[in-house]
Protein backbone atom coordinates (compact mmCIF):
# COMPACT_ATOMS: atom_id res chain seq x y z
CA UNK A 1 0.00 0.00 0.00
CA UNK A 2 1.59 3.17 -0.95
CA UNK A 3 1.70 5.92 1.96
CA UNK A 4 -0.84 8.93 0.77
CA UNK A 5 0.21 12.13 -1.28
CA UNK A 6 0.32 15.30 0.16
CA UNK A 7 -2.26 17.88 -1.67
CA UNK A 8 -0.98 21.40 -2.09
CA UNK A 9 -2.53 23.26 1.17
CA UNK A 10 -2.16 20.64 3.46
CA UNK A 11 -0.36 21.41 6.61
CA UNK A 12 2.67 19.68 7.37
CA UNK A 13 4.97 19.22 10.29
CA UNK A 14 8.77 18.98 9.71
CA UNK A 15 9.72 16.63 12.07
CA UNK A 16 13.34 17.01 12.55
CA UNK A 17 12.12 21.14 13.45
CA UNK A 18 10.23 19.59 15.77
CA UNK A 19 13.19 17.97 17.39
CA UNK A 20 14.79 21.10 17.57
CA UNK A 21 11.76 23.12 18.95
CA UNK A 22 11.06 20.16 21.67
CA UNK A 23 15.07 20.21 22.64
CA UNK A 24 14.43 23.90 22.94
CA UNK A 25 11.49 24.22 25.20
CA UNK A 26 13.03 20.97 27.18
CA UNK A 27 16.55 22.16 27.83
CA UNK A 28 16.23 26.00 29.34
CA UNK A 29 13.69 24.53 31.87
CA UNK A 30 16.02 21.88 32.59
CA UNK A 31 19.23 23.86 32.87
CA UNK A 32 17.21 26.65 34.95
CA UNK A 33 16.07 24.07 37.38
CA UNK A 34 19.12 22.13 38.00
CA UNK A 35 21.28 25.61 38.71
CA UNK A 36 18.44 27.02 40.67
CA UNK A 37 18.72 23.70 42.88
CA UNK A 38 22.92 24.42 42.74
CA UNK A 39 22.91 27.91 43.77
CA UNK A 40 20.03 29.52 44.02
CA UNK A 41 21.12 32.90 42.32
CA UNK A 42 18.39 34.66 39.92
CA UNK A 43 21.40 35.75 37.79
CA UNK A 44 22.82 32.16 36.97
CA UNK A 45 19.83 30.67 36.59
CA UNK A 46 18.93 33.04 34.16
CA UNK A 47 22.59 32.78 32.17
CA UNK A 48 21.70 28.65 32.85
CA UNK A 49 18.17 29.33 31.00
CA UNK A 50 20.05 31.46 27.81
CA UNK A 51 23.02 28.91 27.68
CA UNK A 52 20.55 25.81 28.02
CA UNK A 53 18.50 26.79 24.67
CA UNK A 54 21.68 27.75 23.38
CA UNK A 55 23.22 24.55 23.44
CA UNK A 56 20.25 22.63 23.24
CA UNK A 57 19.55 23.88 19.77
CA UNK A 58 22.86 23.29 18.66
CA UNK A 59 22.67 19.55 19.93
CA UNK A 60 18.95 18.78 18.15
CA UNK A 61 20.59 21.17 15.18
CA UNK A 62 22.85 18.08 14.64
CA UNK A 63 20.69 15.08 15.51
CA UNK A 64 17.14 16.05 14.48
CA UNK A 65 18.51 15.33 10.70
CA UNK A 66 20.14 12.19 11.77
CA UNK A 67 16.83 10.59 12.87
CA UNK A 68 14.88 12.16 10.32
CA UNK A 69 17.04 11.95 7.25
CA UNK A 70 15.91 13.67 3.80
CA UNK A 71 15.44 11.05 0.87
CA UNK A 72 17.68 13.92 -1.38
CA UNK A 73 19.72 17.26 -1.17
CA UNK A 74 17.38 20.21 -0.05
CA UNK A 75 14.66 17.68 1.25
CA UNK A 76 13.10 17.61 4.42
CA UNK A 77 11.44 14.83 6.01
CA UNK A 78 7.82 15.97 6.48
CA UNK A 79 4.56 14.33 7.74
CA UNK A 80 0.65 15.66 6.93
CA UNK A 81 -0.85 17.30 10.24
CA UNK A 82 -3.68 15.45 11.85
CA UNK A 83 -4.11 12.01 14.23
CA UNK A 84 -2.35 9.70 12.22
CA UNK A 85 0.96 12.45 12.72
CA UNK A 86 0.65 11.21 16.15
CA UNK A 87 3.08 8.70 16.75
CA UNK A 88 5.84 10.58 14.22
CA UNK A 89 5.73 14.25 16.22
CA UNK A 90 5.42 12.35 19.28
CA UNK A 91 8.98 10.13 18.22
CA UNK A 92 9.98 13.83 17.33
CA UNK A 93 9.09 15.66 20.79
CA UNK A 94 10.93 12.52 22.51
CA UNK A 95 14.04 12.83 20.97
CA UNK A 96 14.44 16.72 21.46
CA UNK A 97 13.56 16.25 25.07
CA UNK A 98 15.59 13.40 25.40
CA UNK A 99 18.35 15.14 24.28
CA UNK A 100 18.04 18.11 26.48
CA UNK A 101 17.82 15.16 29.40
CA UNK A 102 21.02 14.19 28.80
CA UNK A 103 22.46 16.92 27.98
CA UNK A 104 21.05 18.87 30.91
CA UNK A 105 20.94 15.80 33.61
CA UNK A 106 23.83 13.86 32.81
CA UNK A 107 26.49 16.37 31.64
CA UNK A 108 25.60 19.71 33.05
CA UNK A 109 24.16 18.32 36.51
CA UNK A 110 26.93 15.86 37.10
CA UNK A 111 29.29 18.67 36.14
CA UNK A 112 28.08 20.91 38.07
CA UNK A 113 27.35 19.01 41.31
CA UNK A 114 28.80 16.18 40.93
CA UNK A 115 26.65 12.67 42.15
CA UNK A 116 24.39 14.34 44.69
CA UNK A 117 22.98 17.19 42.44
CA UNK A 118 23.19 14.70 39.83
CA UNK A 119 20.75 12.42 41.95
CA UNK A 120 18.54 15.39 43.50
CA UNK A 121 17.59 16.59 40.44
CA UNK A 122 17.23 13.59 38.05
CA UNK A 123 13.74 12.85 39.03
CA UNK A 124 12.16 16.51 38.18
CA UNK A 125 14.32 17.13 35.26
CA UNK A 126 13.79 13.66 34.10
CA UNK A 127 9.38 14.49 34.59
CA UNK A 128 9.45 17.81 33.24
CA UNK A 129 11.65 16.24 29.56
CA UNK A 130 8.63 13.65 28.93
CA UNK A 131 5.83 15.82 29.80
CA UNK A 132 7.24 18.59 27.53
CA UNK A 133 8.23 15.82 24.82
CA UNK A 134 4.52 14.35 25.16
CA UNK A 135 2.88 17.74 24.95
CA UNK A 136 4.74 18.83 22.20
CA UNK A 137 4.25 16.04 20.24
CA UNK A 138 0.47 15.83 20.42
CA UNK A 139 -0.36 19.37 20.42
CA UNK A 140 1.65 19.84 16.99
CA UNK A 141 0.16 17.00 15.49
CA UNK A 142 -3.04 17.87 16.50
CA UNK A 143 -3.06 21.59 16.69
Amino acid sequence: MEPPQLNQGDTVIPLADLVVKAAIISGPINSAIITWKFNQSWWLTLAAFVIGAVVCWFLARRIGPLVFPATQFDDIFVVKAGTSAIPLTLKAAFIGSSTALIFCNFLYAFILGGPSLFVSTGVIVTLISLIVGGLWGMLSALI
